[in-house]
């Protein structure tokens, strides 16, 4: 129930903030251009982060392209309200403390998120985990504007949880859908990203249409080694794991089927990569407060509403 409403508000807020911000530039009277920046500059500040940080995929991803388009140009067309207005007068300054506020925010807002957006550390380029030119970046990058992860829990920082696109640009046929079938990265391939040794493989745990708190927050998923580093690719479909602990994989070679397993709200694949002790060969879960490891996919560290490199 809470996802669902989650689900309605979060639409709501990309399809109609946007056109709330112009209106309300357009009916504000400014009696000086000073005044008229001030409240433009919030109004493009908030729109760009809604265009760089928003979940595009829930109410299409064209919608962002249109949206952003429209907002930017209305906010800068609204100069014709005061072409003929003095930039400022000898009058004392009334100084717009909300709009110089909520400007702040936002512009503070995009450096955070914009922080992320490279990954501050050397980074390990791993092979594309699915394969195809539809696959969305839900959730990456390294604050938590951009990807949540980091700040649940610091092994994952540079997490990435990827959706695949419809044809209408949604990552499902409605915002929440009863199928799982509905969501159209269910049942997709999922491929191994790098070389190297199964160090756990979990297969038997059902797909779920609702979060299970019973189940591993992994949910059915697959760790990898390859010397000291180690990476997961989790919420699998049950019955769908191809490798068992123990075996060699090489980059490219299937491993399973996306599913919805463990803790989370809808299909996608999880991802993302830990440093351990070289020579480890127990179950990796203890790498939980391990050292995060950037990833690169195709030599692009990606962020939120990319798209995952084609292989």
């Amino acid at each position: 129930m809470l996802f669902t409403v989650l689900s309605y508000v979060v639409a709501a807020v990309h399809v109609l903030f946007p056109p709330y911000l112009l209106y309300r530039l357009w009916r504000m009277r400014f009696r000086t251009v000073g005044a008229w920046l001030i409240e433009a500059g919030f109004t493009v500040a908030a729109l760009a982060v809604l265009y760089l940080f928003g979940r595009w995929d829930v109410v299409g991803v064209p919608l962002r392209y249109g949206i952003g388009a429209a907002g930017f140009l209305g906010a800068l067309l609204s100069v014709v309200r005061v072409y003929d207005r003095p930039f400022a007068t000898d009058e004392r300054i009334r100084w717009r403390w909300g709009a110089l506020i909520e400007g702040a925010l936002f512009v503070g807002l995009l450096i955070w998120g914009g922080a992320g957006c490279w990954p501050g550390r050397s980074a390990v380029d791993l092979a594309a985990p699915l394969h195809g030119e539809t696959y969305y970046v839900a959730h990456g990058g390294g604050t938590p504007p951009l990807n949540y992860h980091g700040a649940a829990s610091t092994s994952q920082r540079y997490a990435l949880d990827v959706n695949q696109l419809n044809g209408w640009g949604l990552r499902a046929d409605g915002l929440t859908p009863d199928s799982l079938s509905e969501y159209a990265i269910y049942g997709d391939t999922a491929y191994s990203p790098m070389s190297g040794r199964v160090v756990e493989a979990v297969d038997s745990l059902r797909d779920q249409r609702w979060p299970d708190e019973d189940q591993p927050a992994a949910g059915n998923h697959v760790w990898l080694r390859r010397d000291s580093l180690y990476v997961v690719l989790a919420h699998l479909k049950q019955g769908s794991v191809r490798v068992e602990a123990g075996e060699r994989v090489e980059a490219g070679a299937p491993l399973a089927q996306v599913g919805h397993t463990g803790n989370t709200t809808e299909p996608h694949l999880h991802l993302h990569a830990v440093r351990g002790p070289a020579g480890a060969t127990s179950s990796p879960d203890s790498l939980a407060d391990g050292s995060p490891v950037p990833v690169t996919i195709g030599g692009r560290f990606l962020t939120r509403n990319d798209m995952l490199p084609p292989r």
